[in-house]
């Protein structure tokens, strides 16, 4: 893993020590229930290495845009409203605007640390909206 993305992580207070890249594992990818991804090329990869997962499988950044207009069932535990989430996400999902470079995290990959620092603000924004989404069904189901 980049220097810079553990420095940034770390920033984060998240610790990312003893994370090592593997193979894309095709049974873990059948198995998943929801696949995120930083950008569309990787999405192509998965898609590709298992064409039956193109429903469930989003970038990152693609999935925080679409979640806002996800209603989750109300009467379901946190678990059985991201269950439900994995299965209505494919029906919510629009086309991106432009290009559809906006779906994707930029890759810093040989670039400056200002590069990496925008990889990390646009997991973090697409983080907040995702923690947004559950935090606010969940206050607003425990009123009702």
């Amino acid at each position: 893993m980049a220097v810079e993305v553990l420095e940034l992580a770390a920033r984060r207070h998240i610790r990312l020590h003893g994370c090592v890249a593997s193979e894309l594992d095709e049974a873990a990818v059948v198995e998943a229930d929801l696949i995120l991804v930083m950008d569309r090329a990787v999405r192509r990869e998965v898609v590709n290495l298992v064409p039956q997962v193109l429903r469930i499988t989003f970038t990152l950044r693609e999935f925080a845009r679409v979640l806002p207009t996800i209603r989750p069932e109300q009467l379901a535990t946190p678990a059985g409203r991201w269950q439900s989430l994995a299965a209505l996400a494919p029906r919510y999902r629009t086309a991106p605007s432009g290009d559809g470079s906006g779906d994707d995290v930029i890759d810093p990959l040989h670039r400056s640390l200002r590069t990496f620092e925008r990889m990390g603000a646009q997991i973090d924004k697409a983080v907040d909206v995702i923690g947004h989404w559950e935090t606010q069904e969940f206050v607003h189901g425990s009123r009702r």
